[in-house]
């Protein structure tokens, strides 16, 4: 009985532990992906706008199709959008990598296969956030939410050193093989494991599927905090996550690493963020959500802002530890604020519409690569810094409903 409260209450349900591990097999795969593309643009460009360029080709697709993915995963289950995000995603993987086997690491080549394979991150992303708070009782709804970010952040840590660390040793092509493999044992695992979740509250397929689309678009924009919460997703993707985006450089040019150094600072950040969603998942269902948030994008902005400016690995560490645990609280607060304030079949498109919001992520990771280059990297994350620690006191001073949520 122990397990059906508090810390492990979403735990303890059968069928939101299928979905936790086929989430958790798309998340090695994903880190795995996202960190070998990365250290190949700034290895081979040492270009650190390029570097930005190649994290923000991949949010284009989110934000155009994040609207419709979010619908069809209200309207469609499961098993079948991971299935064929798994196969699609393992397709892009192997262009890829015979593209860099056979030394053709021409910008735009990799940069139009990068942007293919954003595809696939629009509907992953809310159907597994949909169906997380779909198979759990409602008073475990945010613990379900920050159990899977639990997840999701202890593989990040393990795959960020673990994939730089394969790609010193094997090289860039066999890595992404590697990737492609993964997704398609995420593929097939979905196919065997998900066969008969069928969440309750999905919508019905009498609407248009243009007009379901409107109509979730309309409730999220129509509600003042949904579109607060909408409007700071918005903010603190441009100045904030873009920070993933000159990590690469940061551990190149400031702290004069190597890939398997940036592999080290990824997992800091990972597990940093792993700290964060341990902590939110202990809350359980936390009451005071919306000063919670408020607190953590604040704090999420000095750290941001001050973690490179030492030019020193060990205070550096310290500093991403802070901002990997901002991060995914945020996220994960995000996550539940807006699932939890829409109808219950429209959960997919709340996400979705989440989804759309930080598919204009692609601007930070141009602004801050090109101000990385003109103004230097370290103040570049200290204006990024600065820009979220401002957001987070504008909401505290004028958005009241926010802090009663």
């Amino acid at each position: 009985m122990w397990l059906k409260t508090g810390t492990f209450s979403a735990i303890s349900v059968p069928e939101y532990r299928k979905l936790l591990f086929s989430a958790t097999v798309f998340s090695v795969a994903q880190w795995s992906e996202r960190l070998a593309i990365g250290w190949l643009f700034i290895y081979q460009t040492e270009s650190v706008f390029l570097t930005g360029m190649s994290f923000a080709v991949r949010q284009i697709p989110m934000m155009l199709l994040a609207p419709f993915a979010g619908t069809v995963s209200d309207r469609i289950p499961i098993r079948r959008i991971l299935f064929s995000v798994g196969i699609a995603q393992a397709f892009f993987a192997i262009l890829m990598a015979f593209a860099v086997m056979h030394g053709d690491t021409n910008v735009l080549i990799m940069f139009a296969i990068i942007l293919m394979s954003g595809i696939g991150f629009a509907f992953l992303q809310p159907s597994t956030q949909k169906s997380f708070m779909d198979v759990v009782p409602n008073d475990a709804r945010m613990n379900a939410i920050s159990t899977g970010s639990v997840a999701m952040r202890a593989t990040a840590v393990v795959t960020a050193f673990g994939s730089t660390l394969l790609f010193d040793k094997i090289g860039g092509s066999a890595t992404l093989f590697f990737v492609t493999a993964i997704y398609l044992i995420a593929s097939v695992n979905c196919f065997f494991l998900l066969k008969n979740i069928m969440p309750t509250h999905m919508t019905k397929k009498t609407g248009l599927f243009f007009s379901e689309v409107g109509r979730g678009m309309h409730v999220l924009f129509s509600n003042s905090l949904l579109r607060t919460l909408l409007l700071l997703a918005f903010v603190i993707e441009i100045f904030g996550f873009a920070y993933q985006a000159i990590l690469p450089a940061v551990a190149q040019e400031v702290l004069k690493l190597n890939v398997t150094g940036y592999g080290s600072l990824s997992s800091i950040a990972a597990f940093g963020s792993l700290l964060g969603t341990i902590f939110l998942m202990n809350l359980a269902d936390f009451k005071h959500k919306g000063k919670l948030l408020i607190a953590v994008t604040v704090l999420y902005g000095i750290f941001i802002a001050t973690f490179s400016l030492g030019g020193i690995y060990v205070l550096a560490g310290i500093l991403l530890l802070g901002v990997g645990a901002c991060s995914a609280v945020f996220d994960s607060l995000q996550w539940t604020l807006l699932q939890l304030n829409v109808p219950e079949d429209m959960r997919g498109r709340a996400i979705g519409g989440w989804t759309f919001v930080i598919g204009f992520g692609w601007i930070g990771h141009i602004l801050i690569g090109a101000a990385a280059e003109f103004l230097g990297i370290s103040q570049a994350l200290f204006l990024a810094g600065s820009c979220v620690s401002i957001s987070g006191l504008l909401l505290f001073l004028f958005l009241r409903r926010l802090r009663t949520v």
